[in-house]
């Protein structure tokens, strides 16, 4: 399986919200980051889809929040998202990312987020990322030991070629859009930490189920 974009990716766009968000939104070396949640937590650094900041994954880092952890959503993309409205057109979305959101760039960026979370007292590390923000989020936790687990909620630009690299637990929590998520737990079962993959499959809702207006029902679900 090689890396690609999930057909009902991208089409619904981030949902409208009248919430408020409770978080701040602060600069690192030039980057914006939204972060919420107590100090000295775990962390847990959010990386968002091709739409960048919207008041939905606010609220979603919010959430989590809530949960005990220290949050950041860090703006891969400098102020340069996929534009609303835009036809996505594959090439140039890919083109457009490996522009504004290049991983070498996006690496050292978490690394300096990493270090500041390290100072305010934090030393659990985890990254979730929402569809290309899944594929993004592996390619962090591959490259930085500091991560110790990785999440994606509706993945898509995901291969067994990437994920087999992976030496952290990967979490994987696709919708009924999204493609079979399991030959990429497969390809960690010989890892030390297989028993600790978690895959969980949503049959019942749509691709971006993260950041359209479904959060209450899926919290009382899995509580």
């Amino acid at each position: 399986m090689t890396e690609k974009l999930v057909d009902a990716c991208c089409q619904l766009g981030p949902a409208k919200s009248d919430y408020v968000p409770i978080g701040e939104k602060i600069y690192i070396d030039g980057q914006q980051v939204y972060i919420t949640g107590e100090k000295g937590k775990p962390a847990l650094i959010v990386i968002f889809d091709i739409f960048g900041f919207h008041v939905s994954t606010e609220q979603v880092a919010d959430l989590f929040a809530s949960q005990g952890f220290r949050v950041a959503m860090p703006d891969l993309f400098r102020g340069n998202p996929w534009p609303l409205g835009r036809t996505i057109d594959y090439p140039a979305l890919v083109a457009h990312l490996n522009e504004f959101a290049p991983i070498e760039r996006v690496s050292h960026d978490t690394a300096n987020l990493i270090k500041v979370l390290k100072d305010e007292g934090s030393s659990k590390f985890v990254v979730i990322g929402f569809c290309w923000g899944g594929s993004v989020a592996i390619k962090l936790a591959i490259g930085n030991p500091e991560i110790s687990a990785v999440a994606s909620a509706h993945p898509s630009f995901l291969s067994v070629e990437l994920v087999k690299d992976l030496n952290v637990p990967l979490c994987l929590i696709p919708s009924k859009d999204d493609a079979d998520q399991t030959p990429f737990i497969n390809a960690l079962k010989e890892k030390s930490f297989a028993s600790l993959n978690h895959h969980v499959r949503f049959d019942d809702v749509h691709h971006g189920f993260w950041c359209v207006a479904m959060l209450r029902e899926l919290i009382l679900r899995m509580s």
